[in-house]
């Protein structure tokens, strides 16, 4: 993933099902997963953005998370 990415996310606003067709317009698909751009963004960043407190933020992934367990 390029650190310069801008995050993106789709949000369903509604009760129904939300189907979304995605058109990539140069042919060229980049995977960018959410824990990986999640780590790299500075934590206040994350912080001021996403809502949380900064001891929330640090327990976010500071790596690509493929799968993980929930917290017990």
């Amino acid at each position: 993933m390029r650190p310069w990415a801008p995050g993106n996310y789709i949000r369903n606003t509604g009760g129904d099902v939300l189907r979304v067709l995605i058109g990539f317009n140069n042919g060229i698909y980049e995977q960018n997963d959410i824990s990986t751009w999640i780590a790299s963004n500075p934590k206040d960043i994350l912080a001021a953005n996403l809502g949380l407190a900064a001891e929330d933020v640090e327990g976010l992934p500071q790596e690509t998370v493929f799968m993980t367990q929930p917290k017990a």
